[in-house]
């Protein structure tokens, strides 16, 4: 599995490393050009992530 698989776009935050020349910069430039869609993985971990709040508010065990 890859970040890309998640259909995430780069964060704000990390926009201005993408101008550097480090291994990161790079990866961040390659995860910037792929399509920024939700793709089935990125739909999983929203359910996931929805289930595990909904047992935290009722106070039940993971």
């Amino acid at each position: 599995m890859h970040a890309g698989d998640y259909g995430m776009s780069v964060s704000e935050e990390l926009r201005p490393k993408m101008k550097e020349s480090s291994a990161m910069a790079k990866a961040l430039r390659a995860l910037d050009a792929l399509p920024h869609a939700p793709t089935r993985h990125a739909r999983e971990a929203a359910e996931a992530l929805s289930a595990a709040r909904a047992r935290r508010d009722r106070g039940t065990p993971a």
